[in-house]
């Protein structure tokens, strides 16, 4: 008898769907999501390779009215234009918290660095504050759909310095020359 009283009430259902039940909607998710200006980046140079870090900021993407956690990945550019033509680099650090995007300044330098290089491979890199734009690529972390990206910002003073990599010293080393068996021929470890 007891089944047979619990069954229907297992089998009821919501004779109205409420409009507030959240949904995924990816219709608006092209539309571009505002990266702010950080407030001191209008009087003030960012030395990259005295700072750690450079902090964004965000308004989430929308995807319906709901706060989807949401991947953002910073892309930098050495002019605006350069974003259409694919000339940027996407950093390896990413974020979750769109109110304090950390960007490690030592992976901003070496973007900027090496996008420079590629630019101009026979000029040397000069030390000298430019302006640098950035762009944020947001994702829905857990599914990897919704992606979109923010509007473009321009900072307009960035120091990026050049960091010569590390020598790597030989392991083992030779000595060669008329004293050693046949001379120029044979080499002694040292």
């Amino acid at each position: 008898l007891l089944p047979a009283l619990v069954l229907p009430l297992m089998l009821t259902s919501c004779e109205e769907d409420r409009v507030s039940n959240p949904t995924l909607d990816l219709s608006q998710a092209s539309t571009p999501f505002t990266l702010n200006m950080p407030g001191n980046a209008v009087n003030n140079t960012y030395d990259l390779i005295n700072a750690e870090n450079v902090v964004l900021t965000c308004n989430q993407p929308n995807y319906g009215g709901i706060p989807y956690v949401t991947r953002y990945f910073t892309q930098v550019a050495l002019a605006e234009g350069d974003f259409a033509t694919g000339t940027f680099k996407e950093l390896v650090s990413t974020s979750t918290d769109a109110s304090n995007i950390a960007v490690p300044a030592a992976e901003l330098n070496d973007a900027i660095v090496d996008l420079f290089k590629e630019a101009n491979p026979d000029a040397a890199f000069q030390s000298v504050p430019r302006q640098v734009s950035i762009r944020l690529r947001a994702i829905m972390d857990a599914t990897g759909k919704g992606e979109t990206f923010s509007n473009i910002i321009t900072l307009p003073s960035v120091l990026a310095t050049y960091i010569t990599p590390p020598a790597t010293l030989p392991t083992q080393i030779f000595v060669v020359g008329s004293s050693i068996q046949d001379a120029w021929n044979s080499w002694k470890p040292l």
